[in-house]
Formats: structure tokens, sequence, C-alpha cells
């Protein structure tokens, strides 16, 4: 999800008088705002549509095109190219849905805008007053700046994320409901092909990414560098013993933790999952997604998607 920075505040109450320069870091403001979950869950809906919608064109310029291989021998040549011409279609079509959904200016950028367009003005309600109040002439936003040095006295961040949680609470938005919470480690490549293609970090970010569309919650990036290192956790996810993902599941505050396989041969790829709950102790599910990826990358998303849907079928069941 987008989050939008406030390169430049400018309030010039007298330009000829002293400056008196803020800043905020607009990064953590949304981090650290309480409706934020809300937010998140609002474009998750939206994207997890869209994902789907692409997930079923994809699906039919597949079996268009086993159509076709599997009749090629049989069909005129007339026929032939009318299949072709079939396939060739819902590939447009596919295409433009893509363009029109990620491309510039699309429906996921004018989507994301529309979600975060309230919380961006009410930042800028807030910096405006507070700067018509005591006299800032400008007020930056350092996130992504590169800024070397800033004195902590200038820093209005806490005093923005202070207001925004505090409406938040006044207005009575009840809370959302606790995600669950899901670790997915390293999975083991079984051959060459899988390992040339790196699946072993790929998948976990893909289907981490698949998760959170899906409902779930995932812990972030740096605390689960930081566990794993005061575990002293140095190999692989798919290594670990059932104490050692107990242990860092606990630490992570995490109810599931998944690893497994992977292999491809050819453009078939098989990927096995193996689902660790914390509450058991123990390995409590396996599941199997497998799929040809003749096409490009989506295809490749698509199976992911397909693969954090069953696991979420089976976590709830």
């Amino acid at each position: 999800m987008r989050k939008y920075s406030f390169i430049l505040v400018l309030f010039a109450s007298d330009l000829m008088g002293a400056v008196k320069i803020g800043y905020i870091d607009s990064q953590r403001i949304f981090q650290e705002y309480k409706g934020r979950a809300r937010l998140e869950a609002e474009w998750n809906k939206k994207l997890q549509e869209w994902q789907q919608k692409a997930a079923e064109m994809r699906k039919k310029i597949e079996e268009k095109y086993r159509e076709i291989e599997s009749q090629r021998l049989l069909l005129s040549e007339e026929a032939l190219k009318e299949r072709e011409k079939e396939l060739e279609e819902l590939q447009k079509e596919y295409q433009e849905f893509i363009q029109r959904i990620w491309g510039p200016g699309g429906e996921a950028e004018k989507q994301n805008k529309l979600i975060m367009q309230p919380l961006v003005e009410k930042v800028s309600e807030i910096l405006k007053r507070i700067a018509e109040e005591e006299g800032y002439t400008i007020i930056l936003d350092v996130a992504g700046m590169g800024v070397v040095y800033a004195k902590p006295e200038l820093d209005l961040t806490d005093r923005v994320i202070e207001e925004l949680n505090s409406e938040y609470e006044k207005k009575g938005v009840a809370k959302p409901e606790k995600r669950t919470k899901i670790l997915v480690l390293e999975f083991k490549e079984l051959n060459e092909e899988a390992k040339e293609e790196n699946y072993s970090e790929k998948i976990p970010v893909y289907l981490s990414t698949a998760l959170v569309s899906s409902g779930f919650a995932i812990p972030e990036k740096e605390d689960i560098s930081r566990e794993r290192e005061n575990l002293s956790l140095t190999k692989p996810g798919y290594e670990f013993t059932e104490d050692e993902l107990l242990n860092l599941g606990r630490r992570l505050e995490v109810e599931y933790i998944i690893t497994g396989e992977v292999s491809k041969e050819n453009q078939l790829v098989k990927i096995k999952c193996k689902i660790f709950s914390l509450k058991e102790k123990k390995f409590v599910k396996e599941i199997e997604e497998e799929k040809e990826i003749e096409y490009d990358i989506q295809l490749w998303r698509d199976a992911i998607q397909e693969l954090a849907v069953k696991i979420r079928d089976a976590i709830s069941h």
C-alpha cells in the first residue's frame, strides 16, 4: 500500500523574520496510526478482488493454450488459426486488464489515493494548525529524503501521531478483528531447476504477500531477522527442529509457521507446504500445489495466491 509523503509544507507567516523549521516522518506516522489496520484491510480487500480476477483470466488463457496444443494435429489450418486468434484475444484482454488496474494512473493508484486521502488531509490539517499557532515557516517530511542530521526537538512526528490516534479513539471506532499471524520461512529446493529460480527465498516473499491479501498478518522482516539472530538460527527455516520453530514463533507472537519444499521440472512447479501450529507444538497440515508456468510471472503469483487460499481453508477448519 502506497504511503504518501509530505515533501514540503510551507507557511510563510513572516518570511522576512526568523525562519522556524520543523519536520515529521510520514512513514512512522502511518506505521503508528491506530487506524492503519482498517486502511490496510480496505486496500487488501480490493487488491484481492483484482488478483482473483487476474487469476481467472490467466486460467482461461492456460486452458485455451492446452486445448490448442492437444488438438493441434487434428485441427485444420483454418480451425487452428481461429483457436490461436481466440488465444490472442484472451491474452490481449488480460494485458489490458493488468494495465488498467496496475498501470500508471490505473485503478490501483486511484483506489490507494482514495483510501489514503482522509489521512493525508488530516495530517496536513494538523501541521497547518501547528505552523500557524507556533510560527513555523517550513515543516519538512524527512521520510526518504536522506536527512543526515536534525535536532530531535524539531521533530513534530509524535505530536501528529498523538493527535491522530486521540481523534481516532474518540470516534469510538471498533477495533478491527484480530488477524491470525503467520510466519513463512524458507522452502527446500529439491532440484537444480528450483535452485536456479531461487525459490527458497522467493516463495516466502510471494506467499507472505498473498497471505496478507487473504486476511492474515505477518511479522515485520526486521523482527524476524532480529529474533533469528537472537536464537542463533542461521540455517534455513526448513531445517529447524520443532523446538526451534516453537521458540521463534513464540518470540514473534505468531500462531502458525509455514515451510516446505519445492521442485521445478521444465515448466511444472510443485510446492508442498507444511504448517506448524504453535498451539499444538507440531506440524498439523500438509498442502500441495502444482502449476505449469508457461507465460510470465503472473502465473507464478496465481499459484501462490491459490496456495494461500488453501492454507486459509486448512487453518479455518
